[in-house]
């Protein structure tokens, strides 16, 4: 019971009591608080300060019996004297009332954009006056008084005043700061005078005598830096008076450094060559490409050494990048007797190319060679395949269908079967065929002598040779006539 009566308690925010009769209730419309009508009436509206109905009976405008007109041109009044605050809360009672109500939108519209307008000027003024640029903000206050009622124009109207009052001793200030200023500069401008001479005049002069001074003939690292002073001056001097002067030291100090260096680094040395014009100065410029030539020239001499192992390794990637690594060489040279030399390693690498290219080649050929072979072996096992011979050799007499010859070359006797055309005891030939087991024949004195058959080429028919295996055989013939040629080529060396 006790709860339930403590949850109906309205407590009036006037006398701070109980209203506990709901006729002398009152609810403020515009926060919601409680209070007895009477002291409502009394207090002329709502107690919350920031309320919009605090002392709200004081204005008779609020009363139910002013019309809307009268509403609206009091807002018009509270605009024109600049209260746009004022304007704004009254333009939504109306609206709160009356949601349509053109006029009131239009007024309610007016004093937000001047109330806007206000605050962007009070804005613009105080961050000039924080960045103390007083000139500025005392504009931008004078432009606010457009826009702030009596009690708040006061306060402004102060401001300027100081600021006012502060603008003077800022000018004096001012122009005691531009005073010191134009002293400095005119002590600056003397100082400028007299240095002039030395520092403009003669300035080119000068400093061609102070990178001389450090001129070192002996020291490496010296040497170096005085080659990079000289040149960094005579891009800033171009045209200069010293422009030969300075040349001429870039050419003494760079032979001198690149005959000292070429020794331990060739490649470095040859960057200091290319710094003296060749034209200009080719006696200094052959003795000194000779010199470092001569270093590079045994380094080209290793990777030489180093391209024919490789050759001989059948390696010739390896073998065409060190002669390629040669010809870089070369082109950093003009010696004479180099186009020679570099004809040399154009052809070395030409032919490690095609070397490349037939060994690729060569597999695929000792592949066929292997497989034409195998399939021989498979029509005839017994077969003994040696191979394409060429005989020239000299016809001993003809027995039946054969012919027996003599070798030229090595006098050694061969039984020749299936020759085409016929032959005169006496005459020399050429023979190609393929050589097979001994066979017995008969000499002059009636003796048995074995000696090899040749099957030639040139037959048109034999009992024991297939269609099939003849096609074989021809094929083998000229693989490994290819065969031979590309190994002739691989054999070649380089150099």
């Amino acid at each position: 019971m006790e709860k339930d009566s403590q949850e109906k308690l309205f407590i009036c925010n006037h006398c701070f009591c109980n209203v506990e009769d709901d006729t002398e209730k009152t609810v403020c419309p515009a926060c919601g608080n409680f209070y007895h009508e009477k002291c409502w009436d009394k207090n002329f509206g709502c107690a919350v300060i920031s309320c919009s109905q605090k002392n709200i009976l004081l204005n008779p405008f609020f009363q139910s019996s002013v019309p809307v007109r009268d509403l609206l041109t009091h807002i018009e009044y509270y605009i024109n004297i600049r209260k746009f605050d004022e304007a704004i809360t009254e333009c939504r009672r109306i609206l709160n009332v009356d949601s349509g109500n053109l006029d009131a939108k239009v007024f309610y519209n007016r004093a937000v954009s001047l109330m806007k307008t206000k605050d962007r000027i009070l804005e613009s003024a105080e961050e000039s006056y924080s960045k103390k640029q007083y000139k500025a903000s005392a504009l931008f206050y004078k432009e606010y008084l457009n826009f702030c009622d009596d009690e708040e124009r006061k306060f402004i109207d102060s401001k300027i005043k100081y600021l006012e009052e502060l603008l003077p001793s800022l000018k004096r200030k001012n122009a005691a700061v531009n005073f010191l200023y134009l002293f400095i500069i005119l002590l600056i401008l003397a100082s400028a005078g007299f240095y002039l001479y030395r520092f403009v005049y003669l300035k080119e002069e000068t400093k061609f005598a102070e990178i001389e001074r450090n001129d070192d003939y002996e020291n490496v690292k010296i040497m170096e830096s005085q080659i990079l002073y000289y040149e960094n001056f005579l891009s800033e001097y171009p045209e200069g008076k010293m422009k030969e002067n300075a040349g001429q030291k870039i050419v003494n100090l760079s032979s001198a450094l690149a005959a000292r260096i070429a020794k331990d680094d060739w490649r470095i040395a040859l960057i200091y060559l290319k710094k003296i014009n060749p034209e200009q100065n080719p006696k200094t410029y052959n003795d000194i490409e000779k010199l470092i030539y001569g270093y590079a020239k045994s380094e080209i001499n290793a990777l030489m050494t180093e391209a024919r192992t490789f050759d001989k390794m059948k390696n010739y990637q390896e073998a065409k990048q060190k002669i390629e690594k040669c010809l870089a060489i070369f082109d950093n040279f003009i010696v004479k007797d180099k186009d020679i030399e570099r004809r040399y390693l154009t052809d070395a690498r030409n032919l490690l190319v095609k070397k490349a290219g037939l060994k690729v080649k060569l597999n695929e050929i000792e592949y066929e060679i292997s497989k034409n072979e195998n399939n021989l072996k498979e029509i005839d096992p017994d077969f003994e395949l040696s191979g394409m011979k060429t005989i020239f050799c000299r016809i001993i007499k003809k027995e039946k269908r054969e012919y027996i010859v003599k070798s030229i070359d090595n006098r050694k006797l061969y039984v020749v079967h299936g020759l085409s055309g016929e032959y005169q005891q006496g005459e020399e030939i050429e023979i190609k065929g393929y050589i097979r087991e001994k066979v017995r024949i008969l000499d002059d004195a009636g003796n048995e002598i074995y000696i090899p058959l040749i099957l030639a080429e040139s037959r048109e028919s034999d009992g024991n040779f297939s269609d099939e295996k003849l096609i074989i055989l021809k094929k083998l013939d000229y693989l490994r006539s290819q065969k031979n040629r590309i190994d002739s080529t691989l054999k070649t060396a380089i150099l």
